[in-house]
This record gives C-alpha cells, sequence and structure tokens, in this order.
C-alpha cells in the first residue's frame, strides 16, 4: 500500500478583494509542476497525483531529488464536471476540491518544503486570455517520521490552495493557509482575554492542511474560542493536550467491520444489511459467522494499540453514528447455538413459557413481526416464510413479537456495551468516555413502518436505541444526542438533557451526557448559540463538543464556518466557554438533585402504534430535526408539550422515568408528582402508581394514558383508581407543527385561585364519567358540561385525570407569524403549573418574578456551594432582555457570597426558612448567566 500527500486545490474568492460570482465555467485549465526538497535525498522519486475524491479522473506527474517534475497535461474541469458529488459545495461558495498527492517509497528524515507552479491555459473558452498566467506557491511540512512507521515509514502530507477570480474576471491562486488566516481568523483577535475551561473537556473540529503555518493558525484560533480538546488533523505531533477519538465499531450506516483472525481489517457483513449494530447479520449465520468476544478484543487492539499515558486524555469518543436498523430481525435462532441460547434466556428472564408465546417447546419460538401478530387490514397473514402463524390477534403472538422487538434491542444494546468495556480496556482508562451519536431525537426504540417512505410489507418496522435501556446496559458511558435545530428551539436542549440526566441517574452505572451542538443550525437569534452549551452544562454535563467549526470547503453541510452570521456565532461560543471557565471552580464539581416531578418516558405503547395500518409511513424514527411535532405521535407530543409548559417556561425541575422505574417503590418515594401519558404500560407497574399513590403520591394522567398493557390488552387498573371510566380512542400523528384547531373549550376551579380558568382543548380527546358510588370528583368541565378534569382521592394520595391533552394544546395555542421563541397561552401554562404546584404541593429550587426563564440549580457534594444557571426563553425576535429579574434560591447553606459571571458581587438576602436558606436577589438577564453561591467555609476552596 502506498501513501499519498494530498496537495489540495480550491477554486475559491479572495476575501481581500471584490468577488465576482463563479460558475462551473469560471474554473480556470491549467497545467501543473511540482517539486520537493528533502535533506540528503539527492536521487529520490517523487510522484505527483492530482485527482478527485469522487471522480476517476487524475492528472500524473514525478520529479527526481530537487529538481522540477515535467509539466503534466491540462486539467479539465469539463472532464469531472459531472461527477462531482460535491457540486453543491462549489456551486454556493464558488469553490472547488481537488488533490495532488506526494509519493515516495523513500524514508524521510524530517520535513520537507513543497514547491508548485501552475501555469493556466486557454482550454476554457470563456477565460480564454487566462492562457500563460502563471501562479506558485511553498509551503513547509513539518511531519516526524516516527509518526508514520506502518508501510515503511513512507512520508505524507498535503498543502491546500485557493484559485479565484475577481471582479475583473483574473484569476487569483493563495494558499488555504492564507485563505483560512483572511477568511475565519482574522476576526478573533479581540477573543484573546477569553477564559479557557481546565477541567470540562471542549471539543471543535477544524481540517486544514500539512503546512505548518495552517496548523498553528488553527490551534491558535482554538485556543481563543475556548477550545481545549480541539480535533481534526491539525494538531502537532508533540500535542501534549486532551484528544478526541473514533474507534468505529461501525463505519457508514449498515457497515460493520471484525478484526480477523490473519489480523486485517475486513467488512463482516453487507454495507446494505437491515440488521447492524449486533453481532449477527443474515438470518442463517452460524456461530462461526458472528462477532465473538476474542474478535472485539483483537478490534480494540487494532484501535488502540498501546494504553494511554494516562486517565482523562482522550476526552471522548465516537463509536458510531445515527445507528439504526430495520425490522422484521434477522435474528438467526435457527442456524446460531449461541444466539438460539441467547434468545431463549432473555424469554425465561420476563418469566416467560413457550405457552405464553403459542409453542410447546422452546426451539419453536421465532422472533416474529408486526405483521405475523395481528397488525393491519392483513391480520393474521404470516409474511416471514420460517413462521408458523396463528390466524388472529392473538394474546401470544402479540406477547411473541412485544418481546422479538425488546430482544433485538437489548441485544444490541449488550453487544455495544463489550465494544466499551473492550475499548476502555485496550485504553487503559476506564473512565474513557464512549458514545453513540442518537438522533432518535424521541428515543424511541421502535416505529412501524419504514420512517417517511411507504412500506411494502405489514412486518416492516424501524429501530434505534431507548436512551433509558441503553443506559441500564450501558451500551456507552456517556448518552448522546444532537441538536440540528434553530434557536428558536434551543430550549430542546433543557429536554434532551432532562432525559439523558435522568435515563443515568437511574442507570447502576456512573454516566454521563452530552451531544453535539450544532453552530451551522443556529444564527437566526442573536444568543442563541450562547445558550445551548449552558443549558447542558445547567443541567449537569460535564463535556461540551462543538460541531464543527470548518472549514465548509472540508466539510460541506456541516460546519458553520461559512454560515450567515459565521463571526457572531465564533464569538457566542467563546463568551460560553469563558463563562464556563470562570463558574468552573463550582460548576466543575456541582451536581443537580433529583426533582420532584416526573413524566413515564414512553416505551411498551410503540409496539402498538398505528396497530390497524398495513403500510406505516407517517411516522418519524430519525433525522427529524426540524420539529418534535411534527411526525410524532399524540403521547410523545404531549409529553413534550407537558415538559415545555412546566420545566423551561414554569420553571419547574422535572425528571423521567422508564417503565423499570416503576418496579422500584424507592425510586418512586422520591417523586410528589408523576406524570403519565403513554396508553400502554406493564400491568406491574400500574399496580405499583396505585401504592405510590396510596402513599401519598400524586398521579397526573391525560387523555388515552394507561389504558392498556404491555401487550395492548386493556386494562382498568388506573380507571379504577382515579374512579373513573374512560372511553377509547385512536392514537393521532401529527403531520405538521403549526396549527390545531380547538377541540374544546372550557374552565377549571383551581385551589389557590378564587375565579374558573379558561382553556381551550386541542387535539384528542376523550370521554369521562365518574360511575355510581366513585368518589371523584369534577375539576374542570367543558362548555357542554362534559367533564374535562376530574380528581379522586387515593389513599393519602391523588390522581387527576384529564380528558384532553394539555402538553399538545399548550404547544398549539402559539402565536404563529412572529419571529424566534413563539408566545403560547399563558393561562394554560399557569393552570398546569398550579396543579403541579398547589394539588401536588411541589417546592421548587428556584422561583422567579418572570416566567419562560429557567434555572437550573446544581450544588456541590459537600453542600456548601451550588450555581444557578439562568436561561432566557422569552418570546420574540430579538430575544427581550429582562431589566430586572428577582431570584428567590432555596440552598442548603448560609452563603457568604453570591456573584453574577455577567455582573459581578451581587447584593442578596437570606433567610432560613424549614432547614433550607431562602437566599434573594435581583440582576439583568439578558440571555444566560451563571451564578455562584458559596458558604463562608469554602470561599477558599471555590476560588
Amino acid at each position: 500500500m502506498k501513501y499519498f500527500s494530498m496537495l489540495g486545490i480550491l477554486l475559491l474568492h479572495t476575501s481581500h478583494l471584490k468577488i465576482q460570482a463563479i460558475s462551473m465555467d469560471d474554473v480556470p485549465f491549467f497545467k501543473y509542476s511540482c517539486q520537493t526538497i528533502a535533506q540528503s535525498l539527492p536521487s529520490t522519486v517523487f510522484k505527483y497525483h492530482l485527482g478527485f475524491e469522487y471522480a476517476t479522473m487524475s492528472i500524473d506527474t514525478e520529479s527526481v531529488g530537487s529538481n522540477w517534475s515535467n509539466w503534466s497535461t491540462e486539467y479539465n474541469i469539463t472532464a469531472i464536471n459531472d461527477t462531482l458529488t460535491k457540486k453543491v459545495f462549489y456551486q454556493k461558495y464558488g469553490s472547488l476540491g481537488t488533490n495532488i498527492g506526494l509519493q515516495t517509497n523513500s524514508l524521510m528524515p524530517g520535513g520537507v518544503t513543497i514547491n508548485c507552479r501552475f501555469n493556466l491555459t486557454s482550454g476554457n473558452a470563456k477565460h480564454i486570455h487566462d492562457a500563460g498566467m502563471m501562479f506558485s506557491i511553498n509551503a513547509t511540512v513539518d511531519v516526524p517520521l516516527e509518526i508514520n512507521k506502518t508501510n515503511a515509514g513512507r512520508w505524507y502530507g498535503y498543502i491546500g490552495l485557493m484559485l479565484s477570480r475577481l471582479s475583473d474576471g483574473s484569476p487569483a491562486i493563495q494558499k488555504w493557509a492564507d485563505y483560512n488566516r483572511n477568511h475565519y481568523f482574522c476576526n478573533m483577535s479581540d477573543m484573546s482575554n477569553n477564559k479557557m475551561p481546565q477541567l470540562f473537556p471542549i471539543v471543535d473540529m477544524f481540517q486544514t492542511d500539512s503546512d505548518v503555518s495552517s496548523r498553528q493558525d488553527a490551534l491558535q484560533a482554538m485556543n481563543r474560542m475556548g477550545i481545549n480538546s480541539p480535533t481534526g488533523n491539525f494538531l502537532p505531533v508533540n500535542w501534549k493536550g486532551r484528544r478526541t477519538g473514533n474507534y468505529p465499531v461501525l463505519g457508514g450506516p449498515g457497515e460493520f467491520r471484525k478484526k480477523g483472525p490473519e489480523g486485517g481489517v475486513v467488512p463482516c457483513y453487507d454495507a446494505n444489511s437491515s440488521c447492524t449494530l449486533h453481532d449477527y447479520c443474515t438470518v442463517n449465520a452460524t456461530d462461526a459467522d458472528i462477532v465473538n468476544d476474542t474478535d472485539i478484543k483483537n478490534y480494540a487492539k487494532f484501535w488502540i494499540p498501546t494504553p494511554l499515558s494516562k486517565q482523562g486524555d482522550m476526552a471522548v469518543v465516537a463509536m458510531a453514528d445515527e445507528p439504526g436498523w430495520k425490522a422484521p430481525l434477522q435474528i438467526p435462532v435457527q442456524t446460531s447455538s449461541v444466539i438460539r441460547k441467547r434468545w431463549q434466556t432473555y424469554l425465561q428472564r420476563q418469566q416467560l413459557t413457550p405457552s405464553d408465546l403459542g409453542a410447546s417447546t422452546w426451539d419453536e419460538v421465532l422472533p416474529i413481526g408486526r405483521g405475523d401478530a395481528g397488525a393491519g387490514n392483513l391480520s393474521g397473514n404470516c409474511l416471514l416464510s420460517n413462521i408458523s402463524c396463528i390466524i388472529g390477534d392473538s394474546l401470544p403472538k402479540k406477547r411473541l413479537f412485544y418481546w422479538s422487538v425488546r430482544f433485538a434491542h437489548w441485544d444490541s444494546a449488550t453487544y455495544m456495551a463489550k465494544w466499551s468495556q473492550a475499548l476502555q480496556n485496550a485504553a487503559g482508562d476506564p473512565t474513557l468516555r464512549l458514545y453513540v451519536n442518537w438522533n432518535n431525537f424521541d428515543g424511541r426504540m421502535y416505529v412501524p413502518g419504514n420512517g417517511l417512505q411507504t412500506p411494502t410489507n405489514v412486518n416492516v418496522g424501524g429501530m434505534s436505541y431507548d436512551w433509558f435501556e441503553w443506559a441500564r446496559v450501558k451500551g456507552g458511558t456517556i448518552l448522546w444526542t444532537e441538536d440540528w435545530m434553530g434557536d428558536a428551539a434551543t430550549h430542546r436542549w433543557s429536554y434532551y438533557a432532562s432525559r439523558l440526566r435522568s435515563a443515568a441517574a437511574l442507570a447502576e452505572f456512573n454516566q454521563e451526557f452530552s451531544g453535539y451542538i450544532v453552530g451551522r443550525s443556529s444564527g437566526l437569534q442573536e444568543g442563541g448559540l450562547l445558550q445551548r452549551p449552558l443549558t447542558l452544562v445547567g443541567s449537569g454535563a460535564k463535556v461540551l463538543r462543538y460541531y464543527n467549526l470548518g472549514p465548509e470547503y472540508m466539510f460541506p453541510a456541516n460546519c458553520y464556518s461559512d454560515v450567515a452570521n459565521a463571526t457572531r456565532l465564533i464569538h457566542e461560543i467563546g463568551k460560553a466557554n469563558d463563562m464556563i471557565a470562570r463558574a468552573e471552580p463550582v460548576l466543575w464539581p456541582a451536581r443537580r438533585d433529583s426533582s420532584q416531578v416526573a413524566i413515564l418516558f414512553h416505551r411498551s405503547s410503540e409496539m402498538w402504534d398505528e396497530w390497524s395500518t398495513d403500510f406505516v409511513h407517517d411516522m418519524c424514527m430519525c433525522c427529524c430535526t426540524s420539529s418534535m411535532v411534527a411526525k410524532y405521535i399524540d403521547y410523545s407530543v404531549e409529553v413534550y408539550g407537558l415538559y415545555l409548559a412546566l420545566a423551561t417556561d414554569s420553571n419547574i425541575p422535572v425528571d423521567f422515568l422508564d417503565e423499570d422505574a416503576l418496579e422500584d417503590s424507592n425510586t418512586l418515594a422520591k417523586y410528589k408528582v408523576v406524570i403519565i401519558a403513554e396508553p400502554n404500560i406493564p400491568t406491574s407497574g400500574m399496580s405499583m402508581l396505585v401504592q405510590w399513590m396510596k402513599k401519598g403520591g400524586i398521579l397526573l394522567s391525560v387523555s388515552g394514558a394507561g389504558v392498556a398493557d404491555r401487550y395492548n390488552e386493556p386494562s382498568d387498573i388506573l380507571q379504577t383508581a382515579l374512579g373513573i371510566t374512560e372511553s377509547t380512542r385512536q392514537r393521532y400523528v401529527f403531520r405538521q407543527d403549526h396549527t390545531l384547531p380547538s377541540a374544546a373549550n372550557g374552565t377549571v376551579n383551581l385551589p389557590e385561585v378564587t375565579t374558573p380558568q379558561p382553556f381551550s382543548a386541542r387535539g384528542p380527546l376523550s370521554n369521562l364519567t365518574i360511575p355510581a358510588g366513585s368518589s371523584a370528583t369534577m375539576l374542570g368541565k367543558f362548555v357542554n358540561g362534559d367533564l374535562a378534569i376530574t380528581q379522586n382521592v387515593v389513599g393519602n394520595g391523588k390522581g387527576i385525570k384529564f380528558s384532553w391533552m394539555p402538553g399538545i394544546s399548550y404547544w398549539f395555542s402559539q402565536t404563529l407569524n412572529t419571529e424566534g421563541n413563539k408566545p403560547r397561552n399563558e393561562t394554560l401554562r399557569s393552570i398546569l403549573a398550579s396543579i403541579v404546584l398547589d394539588i401536588g404541593k411541589v417546592e421548587v429550587p428556584v422561583s422567579t418574578s418572570m416566567s419562560r426563564v429557567e434555572t437550573p440549580l446544581l450544588i456541590t457534594p459537600d453542600r456548601k456551594a451550588a450555581v444557578v444557571t439562568l436561561l432566557n426563553f422569552q418570546a420574540g425576535l430579538p430575544l427581550p432582555s429582562i431589566p430586572t429579574l428577582q431570584l428567590n434560591v432555596s440552598l442548603p447553606f448560609q452563603p457568604a457570597s453570591v456573584a453574577s459571571i455577567e455582573h459581578g458581587n451581587v447584593e442578596f438576602t437570606s433567610k432560613e426558612i424549614g432547614g433550607k436558606f431562602i437566599t434573594s436577589l435581583t440582576l439583568p438577564l439578558q440571555y444566560a448567566d451563571f451564578i455562584i453561591f458559596k458558604a463562608q467555609e469554602v470561599l477558599a476552596k471555590y476560588k
């Protein structure tokens, strides 16, 4: 194998002259010649290769020693025009990428100097006057030999170039180093006083060529932005700081790679397979085909051949990106004894028997899809050739389908846990952060159908990772997602972070959480990008990864270097990191306490969505970045709307529970209020909720919640406890997220409010009745007199039942035709907040004088210092600043000092009430801030 140095050429404008918009037919034609100057290598042959990543055309030449190569043949853009898949970047920015590679079989003692000259030709009929024009460049590349010991130590590197047309049509050329300096880095001089975090790993990426000056400039830019864990190809060989890594268990989607016994890395399965992230793929895989523990160990050592020098050297490591696979699952339970034993053991752990699953023996129990279990109008038609089905929508078949999906998910997550452990072992670092980036923003493990494409098989479904079960089996060591959302949706990081944090807290393992902060999706709202990292760290995240500085010409459609307001975004990132650095002494060790309110997150309901539909094609599994409403089902949208109303807009902290947590009375005992929206809840979980209510808990249930068990069999456990009967209704998938007409209007009588409060219900409705003998009472009614909200005493607790979906109603109460954060109905928000606070007796750690200001509180382990993050989510564009914000913070200590990162020391008063110190202060708020509280005895410790 031969290594190539790439001399990248990009056809682009220069930033210091007026730019002419150029198109593909403006690209100059040219010939090139190069020389390489190296120490003590007078007769070495250097070969140069000009080619394109996405085209087969190449133009070659070569030189001997320090002599110039012969002129190449003409570079003709028309010969490759139609084959360039990155043409879109050229058309948008006026650039086109290519490379000149340097190849030699000789050992190189160190750095070299590369000189190239370009002779423009007359081949371009539109710019025939180019003929005879000459340009030249030179660059030093310093790549020590020791990093290139593979393949006989051949040296490689590359130098990038920019070729431009000016307003008079004349061409010009410059190196990437000069272009980057003038185009990206020239506006960073005012960031030199920013502080860099020392404890929080802060990651971003910038790709450069091998020019020494390019790498130095990129590193200086990262320093000014506060990036202490840079990633990219610009780091010096002797770099001593944190690094990031990519040890791909997967390459591209579906491409699994296995370390073979011969020591090579070979594709294990077809890259287009429907089954990924498992140790098997085809339904006929044998024990010899599956990936075993030795394969995993060897592959981990392939990526990490020697342990890291110390813990923490590697900041964070990506294992896979945007995972997902299709169902029905081709699980080789018939051909692999290993998989068969795992499958049967898993079912036995669920306390199941073969007869529960419609079979006589375990060997007759085979995984099935939704159609085989009775879904769709073709109920009972068996679509897998190796399945013997019972016609009809039978309970045994539904059980089997349910656990087929659950096994496929659990099996994949535990398999990834093996990879995580192997990589940590190879690194010699048990704290190594390893993640798989999820873009199933709803956190679903299963969606019926083929996403937004029409399937041709009733059995078809899509799968990805349930964030909670992944955390429980420790599939990775840090939970991870990405944002790709506009600034008006910045509040979503609070929603994501609460789910990630809750999943980590419910697991037995010590795990962290974070995600990609996508700069290129920001820019519309000033302060929008600043709020994203501060929302994450304010929620408890301990690592940040910005995605990606750039440059755009190296990674089109994934960078923020060339978006509108790029300079402002760079400065907002720098400011956010500076604020984190200044708050770091307290912010780093501080953790968030459990909330008093929890929402049950869905799992079992996913398998039964759109059950009567043959070919489902309207539900989102992945990549729906623009909305958490459109293409999602009603109970999922309800959870999002409720979180928005309570947490981000009413400043009531909210945790999330999974169905497993319902089985743990100690976990339930932490919460005063639990909210349920999903239709299917395991029977044991519903019974535990009833027992929890009897002990004093307040259950809030919305339309359609808890009406069936995990197998979609009707259940009246919760209806009996709530003292009501509820009509059945169909589930609703939203096609858009803008408007939804009112379904009914009504009023609610709140404990602390003297007059009935009006509301407008949008979305699905149920019909509630209070049967004879029930103690339930009406809390709210519709204008026609129908029950809208009921309450019932259950032992020492209560059950609140909505016949509508207040979270959906709150979301769709937004005012349209407004920019930035949308205004939403304040009365409905206050109704929900009042029910939680007044009926639920919930105490918030921080209260504010205004709604739509979220203030997560983190407290240090010694309970002697704390930090409150202030997040301004007011409606409007530009984001309205708050001249005077009043705060009351409940602390476990008497504060001796209170300081704002933005405004310095803050005057305050503090009063002890019930063992808590209620600390009051007033200050202005623009976008975000950190407020630091310290007890007298730790003033020096957290200095």
